[in-house]
């Protein structure tokens, strides 16, 4: 496979994942893609035809993501940088609410938002350190601020900073760690099932466009395709070879708080 870039992609399916899986294709990179299940598969392949490597299955599980991690070897070689992006949204879930159902939406929210990338990362570890690669994680505006979910998410996407921080100093300078942080983007993000809210998408919930155009001070609630050029950056060899222990806020301007 020679000198082609090779990167792999968790919460591959839908909304920001499906789009960093467009922009890296048409960037020149092989890509290798972790879904939920059957049917965001069968929409990767009608797109993409067989160029994909695709993988079915829980993020949450370790044993999922080497196997996302061996398929992306056995197929293309060698892996330059690993995308932890699968995530899930709290629907604003308050601290009022019944302590189980906080307890089991926690528990759901950190082991998806948060450990779900250490393992990720550490199947992935490895090989990247092989090839000298990146690593970068979505992180959120929720990483930043406050108002953009509830407690839980937000605590989730806080810890994501401190990985961020901590696994770039642990690795350099072998391994590059950055992040991104989305928000204001209108995509098919679900909930905790433990609280009834895994059926839910936000891009369905009643008002969500005019909600996210109140909160950003540029006015407007973006679409997965605007978010996603921070990533082409920070796993790109040349132009992100610096960058590291960083993240990039793509917000329109949320986290500076309400216009």
């Amino acid at each position: 496979m020679g000198n082609q870039q090779v990167v792999s992609i968790t919460g591959a399916g839908s909304g920001i994942g499906l789009e960093l899986v467009r922009s890296f294709k048409s960037a020149g990179y092989y890509v290798s893609a972790l879904v939920r299940n059957e049917e965001q598969e069968a929409l990767l392949c009608k797109e993409f035809k067989d160029a994909l490597e695709i993988v079915v299955g829980d993020v949450r599980d370790h044993a999922t993501n080497e196997k996302l991690i061996k398929q992306t070897i056995d197929r293309f070689g060698h892996l330059d940088c690993f995308i932890a992006n699968a995530g899930i949204w709290d629907y604003m879930l308050s601290i009022e609410e019944p302590w189980e159902k906080i307890s089991s939406s926690f528990d759901e929210i950190f082991d998806i938002n948060v450990k779900s990338y250490f393992s990720g990362i550490s199947a992935a570890l490895p090989e990247l350190k092989k090839t000298n690669g990146s690593v970068v994680m979505t992180a959120s505006v929720s990483s930043h601020a406050v108002g953009g979910g509830g407690s839980c998410y937000i605590a989730s996407k806080h810890a994501v900073l401190g990985m961020v921080k901590a696994l770039a100093y642990e690795l350099a300078p072998e391994v590059r760690v950055n992040a991104v942080s989305p928000g204001g983007t209108v995509t098919s993000l679900c909930g905790p099932a433990s609280a009834g809210f895994d059926k839910m998408h936000m891009k369905d919930m009643p008002g969500i466009d005019d909600m996210i155009k109140g909160l950003t001070p540029l006015g407007f609630a973006a679409k997965p395709e605007d978010v996603v050029a921070p990533y082409l950056l920070l796993a790109s060899r040349k132009q992100g070879k610096f960058i590291t222990g960083t993240v990039i806020s793509i917000d329109g301007g949320m986290a500076l708080g309400r216009k």
